[in-house]
């Protein structure tokens, strides 16, 4: 049976490590579940802080799942708090929380920078990121099973400035990366 909800509200974080780890869970925890509301898509990311708006309807079963998923992002934020509504009578805060601490961290692998970067066609924020002294090649973002080269995304997008500009960084075509 489907129901009404709601989930609204922005985390912010302390720097893209604390970002790409936060999503780095959600994707795991997403394809793990394959029953949360929320999707990759429904984030919006904007610097360091993810905004949730979505409404709609969706099975009961879901709501526990994506506030469960809210939560594991939570852990990774700074500050900030995302309201879940279900139906007219329940209502739960994801307040961030911020269990995780910078030593607990994975290495940083960049990944998600370069896929905002590439999917928004911003040749400036690869050149900021080539700056810092981030490889472009490093292998695409995505962890789903459609997952995508950064030259795909390039040219799905449309920029074809985007796809030579990755070419001349070193960013091999799809057919010559190794499995």
């Amino acid at each position: 049976m489907s129901e009404d909800m709601t989930f609204k509200g922005s985390f912010r974080f302390a720097n893209h490590h604390f970002v790409e780890a936060a999503l780095d869970a959600f994707t795991e925890r997403e394809l793990e579940m394959e029953s949360g509301a929320l999707w990759f898509c429904d984030l919006n990311w904007v610097a360091l802080e993810m905004h949730v708006a979505w409404d709609g309807s969706a099975p009961s079963s879901m709501f526990d799942d994506t506030v469960g998923t809210l939560r594991v992002i939570s852990d990774y934020a700074q500050s900030g708090e995302v309201i879940c509504k279900y139906g007219n009578t329940d209502t739960e805060r994801v307040n961030a929380y911020g269990a995780v601490v910078a030593a607990d961290l994975p290495p940083q692998h960049h990944r998600w920078r370069i896929r905002a970067a590439v999917e928004s066609g911003s040749i400036d924020a690869l050149g900021k990121l080539q700056a810092e002294g981030i490889d472009l090649s490093v292998a695409s973002a995505s962890a789903t099973e459609d997952e995508q080269s950064w030259l795909e995304l390039a040219r799905e997008a449309g920029s074809a400035d985007m796809v030579q500009y990755l070419l001349s960084a070193g960013v091999a075509e799809p057919s010559t990366l190794e499995p």
